[in-house]
């Protein structure tokens, strides 16, 4: 467990061949997550209270949904990775970025944009690329407040030995967008054999004076040996301006990650991994790792022996922690998504799970006030239906369906201040006049009685 500085000047990288203008998938055949939804409460564990269905119902309603079209009328459509949301403003950010023109002509694609930014009256405007001739990875934004967003990217080359989808190398970089031009722009860190997209590492996190993102690497097939240092946990965190790696050693290649920011630096990592025991293997598990300063020892959260556990998924709400992990079943063809919360400590109560059946989708939870989330998914294999799953302290309910395009693998969804929720979707053209794909940002309100305060993600 090591600390170290990273370089902090700002540096341009090479350019490099063009990867193609193919829309880039998200690790689909990987991670499957939910498809056809059934509400499934499991059963409380010893010393834990049963889940139960919110004591006065909470309804739902979406919005129309918005197109994303520029000032010249060329539509967009997004292979989001991620959004924030800033005093009215929405940065949707991912790549790459197709511009369909007016005349429904051939797409364009924009190595130069990595997403796009509505403004507060509504319009739509390209997010420039930093580096407009480089193929740019996996955008990941936070709210800066009044000095716009916060995004980190990812620059190099996939195909690692033994994985197809790591990065062989990588570069991750820094900058600060203000609405117009880049701030700030710099080279964080150099990676090798990393798992660097949406599924697998963490969110960017901004607690007000700290930024930071975790990722998983394994280069155990590199250097030919598994000692502790050829795979693990890197977090890469910034305070006052620099930023620094810490790395926390496996004996088994992490198969994901996810962060939650517990204030003044703190952190906590939420790991699928197989074991941090020398020459000790259990089926893949949730554990739950500390960091104060440096890494505490990992507390196993959640063992499904024989079972396997993967791809969590957190939405803080202070000490509070709504958790998402998918967990496979005695069924190949069938997996369940759990959901659970952890109030303070390292008890994980479990709450219920979402029985899926041939998936590929990542869902989207996020929290919607001081003692709520909500988890979005497919509803079933259909492409226009989304189920929405409200979790209301120790309790859930079932908020029903919401009708809206999903043509898109991947749901990305914020929080506004007034307890809606802003998701971003895929559509394909359903009339001549319609451009042949594009990016839906749909407002989903939950209304419930006696609401609380509203905070932000």
């Amino acid at each position: 467990m090591r600390s170290v500085p990273l370089p902090s000047r700002d540096r341009r990288p090479a350019t490099r061949p063009s990867h193609g203008d193919s829309t880039l998938a998200p690790r689909a055949a990987v991670v499957a997550l939910l498809a056809a939804m059934t509400a499934a409460p499991i059963g409380a564990q010893e010393g834990q209270r049963a889940p139960t269905s919110v004591e006065r119902a909470c309804t739902l309603r979406a919005e129309t949904p918005q197109r994303v079209i520029l000032p010249d009328g060329a539509a967009v459509s997004i292979d989001a990775t991620d959004m924030a949301i800033n005093d009215g403003e929405v940065l949707v950010a991912g790549t790459p970025t197709h511009v369909w023109p007016k005349e429904n002509a051939r797409p364009a694609t924009h190595p130069s944009a990595i997403g796009v930014l509505r403004d507060a009256r509504g319009r739509f405007h390209l997010v420039p690329s930093p580096y407009p001739t480089t193929r740019v990875w996996y955008p990941r934004v936070a709210s800066a407040g009044a000095r716009g967003w916060h995004l980190l990217f990812v620059t190099g080359t996939e195909g690692a030995p033994g994985d197809a989808v790591a990065f062989r190398q990588a570069e991750i970089w820094y900058g600060r967008y203000d609405g117009r031009r880049w701030h700030d722009v710099q080279l964080v860190a150099r990676a090798r054999s990393a798992l660097l997209d949406g599924v697998v590492s963490s969110w960017l996190r901004y607690d007000g004076d700290s930024l930071a993102f975790a990722y998983p690497f394994d280069r155990a097939m590199e250097m030919r040996s598994n000692a502790s240092s050829n795979q693990g946990i890197v977090l890469l965190r910034r305070r006052s301006g620099g930023w620094r790696a810490d790395t926390l050693p496996t004996w088994r290649g992490p198969r994901a990650v996810e962060l939650a920011a517990d204030g003044g630096g703190r952190l906590t990592a939420f790991i699928a991994q197989e074991g941090f025991e020398e020459g000790r293997v259990r089926p893949l598990s949730l554990y739950q790792a500390r960091f104060d300063g440096r890494w505490r020892a990992p507390r196993l959260l959640e063992r499904a022996d024989p079972l396997t556990v993967h791809s969590p998924i957190v939405a803080t709400n202070g000490a509070r922690r709504v958790l998402t992990w998918r967990q496979s079943t005695g069924d190949p063809s069938i997996v369940d998504y759990r959901i659970g919360v952890i109030d303070g400590g390292d008890s994980l109560t479990h709450l219920g799970s979402i029985a899926a059946r041939n998936a590929i989708d990542t869902p989207a939870l996020v929290r919607i006030a001081s003692d709520r989330a909500l988890l979005l998914a497919r509803d079933g294999q259909a492409r226009d239906r989304m189920r929405a799953l409200l979790v209301r302290g120790r309790a859930t309910q079932d908020l029903g369906v919401v009708e809206l395009p999903l043509q898109n693998f991947t749901l990305v969804a914020a929080a506004t201040s007034d307890d809606r929720v802003l998701v971003a979707t895929g559509a394909l053209g359903a009339r001549p006049e319609d451009p042949l794909a594009s990016t839906l940002l749909t407002a989903i309100a939950v209304r419930c009685p006696a609401a609380a305060a509203s905070v932000r993600r």
